[in-house]
């Protein structure tokens, strides 16, 4: 069916995406903490940003199945986020609360994406009996619940509450890695 193809071909995207960061975190290593490295990283992120954008008016951007265009533009907004963060992390020497925030990210990242995929599939299989909002029962999953009832009433902005949402997720990962960090607790291949 058209929904199983969509999702083989966004596999592909996802791959595409895992490429380019290896090939932007080869660059980085190769490179040193250089000014070479950091404006060749910041302009292929910038290219690969406009390259996305040009791209978007024959394929649009679209997270949900991860299309070319969406994967070109989010890696090249990754590279320039990353060299910003070099730069003001390793150049500047900025350090402090925001980069010990993402430290806890970057010492455990396996977990991470491990514990991303396997908590919403697992929290899944609970069900949740529920009304939408024109009465109609509905079946939800915990997260589904704590988006409905929690983030989403936050406002009259429906993007409010799926703002809302993403940021207690953020720190919901955060706190575990966070934990395991002062654990000494690592999840290396």
């Amino acid at each position: 069916d058209l929904q199983s193809r969509q999702h083989l071909m966004s596999v592909f995207a996802a791959i595409v995406q895992v490429v380019f960061g290896y090939f932007a975190g080869d660059y980085i290593v190769k490179k040193g903490k250089t000014h070479e490295m950091l404006t060749g990283l910041f302009v292929a992120g910038v290219v690969l940003m406009v390259a996305g954008f040009w791209w978007d008016t024959a394929i649009p951007i679209n997270k949900r199945i991860w299309t070319s265009s969406y994967t070109v533009y989010t890696s090249g907004m990754a590279m320039v986020v990353l060299a910003m963060l070099i730069y003001m992390i390793e150049f500047k020497g900025l350090r402090g609360w925001l980069s010990r925030f993402f430290d806890v990210f970057g010492k455990n990242p396996l977990f991470i994406f491990m514990i991303s995929v396997l908590i919403p599939r697992t929290q899944a299989l609970i069900r949740i009996h529920d009304v939408n909002e024109i009465g109609q029962p509905v079946i939800l999953t915990p997260f589904n619940w704590f988006y409905q009832h929690v983030c989403k009433p936050i406002g009259s902005d429906p993007r409010m509450g799926s703002l809302v949402y993403a940021i207690i997720m953020i720190f919901f990962y955060w706190a575990m890695v966070w934990w395991m960090d002062k654990k000494k607790i690592y999840v290396k291949v």
